[in-house]
């Protein structure tokens, strides 16, 4: 079941809402994803066990796809 699992397509992460001052300049309003929450505390946990995700932003990018293969192979 693990390896054939695949995640869900992110939803886009930003808004764009006209501001209540000025209709001609959106403002962007950030909204929170799910996945990216938890991707972000991974990098963190990851970060605290000595192991360098990069920068800590929510993504699953290559620095952080190595800190969590470094510490998989570290706990076994």
């Amino acid at each position: 079941m693990a390896r054939t699992w695949q995640p869900r397509p992110e939803r886009p992460e930003t808004l764009i809402e006209p501001s209540p001052k000025t209709a001609t300049h959106p403002q962007p309003v950030q909204t929170a994803s799910p996945r990216r929450a938890l991707i972000r505390q991974v990098q963190e946990r990851l970060q605290a066990a000595g192991f360098n995700p990069g920068v800590i932003d929510g993504a699953l990018g290559p620095q952080t796809r190595n800190a969590l293969r470094l510490f998989q192979n570290t706990a076994g």
